[in-house]
């Protein structure tokens, strides 16, 4: 940024970089998307264990797989190097 004479100037990124702000956005897209497939993959399975005499323990070993599942598969960090 060049803040000469009160206007502030921000550089564009180079071709195919993305800007600070637009690698926000990005982050957080994918940490929405992440938490909206975690979600599923829990609903998914719990509607799967409703009702079939599934004890407390083995519901939440499932659910935190499916989550872990949906997470890992999602989850890419495209963080540029500085």
């Amino acid at each position: 940024m060049d803040d000469t004479a009160g206007e502030v100037h921000v550089a564009p990124a180079e071709a195919g970089q993305l800007t600070p702000a637009e690698a926000g956005l990005l982050g957080t897209d994918r940490a929405l998307t992440a938490s909206q497939a975690a979600q599923t993959a829990a609903i998914k399975t719990l509607a799967g264990l409703v009702g079939k005499g599934v004890d407390a323990a083995a519901v939440v070993a499932a659910v935190e797989r499916a989550i872990e599942s949906a997470v890992i598969d999602v989850n890419i960090n495209t963080t540029p190097e500085a």
